[in-house]
């Protein structure tokens, strides 16, 4: 009977220990990220709607960009018009950055396979093209280097595009580059459905130019009539004459409906169901439980931690090896964790699959700590904002830097 009371305690201990880390640990996490907790009412939020779509469904490689488009974007907060813009995405060959006309004749061929990180402006900055300028510089050749990166990308995708396009543009050396969660992405495809103001912009797991709507999630608001001119037109009127728009009626209903199906990626202090203690420690992702919860909408991820569970990704790694290309695979760490000492933000699974990838294709995958030492400071200057750790231009600058010392310093057949 001692025994019994002994090991109930024991247990009434370790239970109450494990639920003052649990709660201690969801406080800290709370006044850490507080936007992570903190609810906004939908028709409140602040988002934007585009006139068309820069994407167009590819059934080979999930999607590619409407070449040379110029859509234009309408912000909104509050339920009215607060900004009105056109920007440029895709150049006249349909990839990011800056266009490459004469590709074909360069002595020295670069393909760059990635993910938004390796994404620019039409007129740069762009590291991709910096690269090319600055291995032009070393080698005294001719050096080209062609962006085939796609935002949302994860690497099986990579890997699928590089091994379709290896024939038509007969690269002298491929570069895949990326940031560490596109090691669990997912292939997905994005889709334009249905016409005029009813159309909708879905991302879905289902190869098809039509996904069930079900098990589709939208990637963007488009409403074909948020046009330019309207969008002038709203600036001029006040709060009121803009609340009876039609158009803007239109918005707002849309908004709120794909909001109310895609869910919020928004933590719960309160929820029993998940542990934050638990996902840290398996995952290295506090918030991992209750975020996927969500749809699949831009970054849908794999169900496997080992790349040989992936028949299609086997194939397209065997065309790429095979075809005797010279590759590097090339990690792009984020400025805010590199300010922090880290080169990787991966829980066990991505841990896991970045080994997988090293064991499939035999190659190693290069560190951006291990080519270039930054201050704290200096690497924070490497996000475009604070919230948002895409390249600035001196990100961009840093990460060509970093490529174009891999691809000198690991003896490629390029002098």
């Amino acid at each position: 009977m001692h025994r019994i009371r002994s090991v109930f305690r024991l247990l009434i201990t370790v239970a109450a220990i494990a639920i003052a880390v649990e709660g201690g640990y969801r406080l800290y996490l709370f006044f850490k990220y507080r936007d992570y907790f903190r609810t906004t009412q939908i028709d409140a939020a602040a988002f934007s709607v585009w006139n068309t779509s820069i994407w167009q469904y590819d059934p080979d490689y999930g999607y590619g960009y409407v070449p040379a488009i110029r859509p234009h974007s309408t912000s909104l907060k509050d339920g009215l018009v607060t900004a009105c813009g056109e920007f440029a995405v895709a150049n006249e060959q349909g990839n990011l950055g800056p266009p490459v006309p004469d590709f074909e004749e360069a002595e020295i061929r670069i393909v760059v396979f990635g993910d938004s990180f390796a994404g620019a402006y039409l007129t740069g900055p762009a590291w991709t093209k910096m690269l090319g300028e600055k291995l032009e510089r070393e080698l005294g050749k001719t050096v080209r280097v062609l962006n085939m990166a796609r935002d949302g990308y994860g690497v099986p995708q990579m890997i699928a595009l590089a091994n379709g396009k290896l024939k038509e543009l007969r690269p002298s050396l491929m570069l895949f580059a990326f940031n560490g969660p596109a090691l669990e992405r997912a292939r997905y495809w994005r889709t334009m459905v249905g016409t005029g103001d009813d159309v909708r912009l879905y991302s879905s797991l289902e190869n098809s130019p039509s996904p069930d709507p079900e098990n589709a999630a939208d990637s963007m608001i488009v409403l074909a009539s948020a046009t330019p001119e309207w969008c002038e037109q709203q600036l001029k009127k006040s709060p009121d004459e803009q609340r009876n728009d039609p158009v803007l009626h239109k918005i707002i209903t849309k908004h709120r409906d794909i909001v109310i199906k895609n869910g919020t990626p928004q933590a719960n202090l309160f929820d029993l169901k998940a542990s934050y203690v638990y996902d840290l420690v398996r995952y290295r992702n506090a918030f991992r439980s209750q975020w996927r919860t969500l749809l699949p909408s831009t970054n849908p991820q794999v169900t496997y931690d080992d790349y040989r569970s992936d028949p299609k990704f086997m194939a397209d790694v065997a065309g790429v090896v095979g075809s005797g290309v010279p590759f590097v695979f090339v990690h792009l760490a984020l400025g805010k964790s590199i300010s922090e000492g880290r080169e990787f933000d991966l829980d066990n699974r991505g841990r896991k699959l970045l080994d997988s990838l090293r064991n499939v294709t035999g190659a190693e995958i290069h560190n951006t700590t291990d080519f270039i030492s930054l201050s704290r400071e200096d690497a924070l200057r490497m996000c475009s904002t604070p919230t948002d750790c895409h390249p600035s231009e001196f990100g961009h600058g840093v990460y060509a830097e970093v490529a174009s010392k891999i691809i000198l310093k690991h003896g490629l057949p390029l002098r």
